[in-house]
């Protein structure tokens, strides 16, 4: 196995399993109480979105040092990560001055929304962890 994906299947294992591991508690939580444990009550306010941001900055740290081996590649990998971050980091402010100011919000819309750029923002960062290492 290559460099690259050892490196790439550590930061998902160590990386991206451990910081999802307060949702799945969440969700534990609920069951365990009898409750609903319903998307929008384990990731309604936000909380994917900090996860997802905090994986973007450690991803595209990885590209800071690298070689200039597939500058375009690494370039392209960085820039989806980076925006992935700023597009979560934004969303989770606004539910967060929204929940502070009393106003409703749409808690479908934050969940879809989440669950989106945590696709998109686990195929972007693994790219540039796998990319770090050529």
């Amino acid at each position: 196995m290559s460099a690259s994906a050892v490196k790439t299947l550590r930061w998902v294992f160590f990386g991206v399993m451990i910081s999802l591991l307060p949702l799945f508690y969440s969700y534990q939580s609920l069951t365990i109480r009898s409750q609903v444990a319903s998307w929008d009550k384990i990731i309604g306010n936000g909380e994917l979105l900090v996860i997802i941001w905090a994986l973007c900055a450690g991803a595209i740290g990885e590209l800071f040092g690298a070689t200039p081996n597939y500058a375009i590649s690494k370039v392209i990998s960085g820039a989806a990560a980076l925006l992935v971050l700023i597009l979560s980091a934004l969303l989770f402010a606004d539910v967060t001055g929204a929940r502070a100011a009393g106003a409703k919000i749409d808690e479908v819309v934050v969940v879809s929304t989440s669950i989106w750029l945590l696709v998109f923002g686990i195929i972007s960062c693994a790219s540039c962890v796998a990319l770090s290492e050529t």
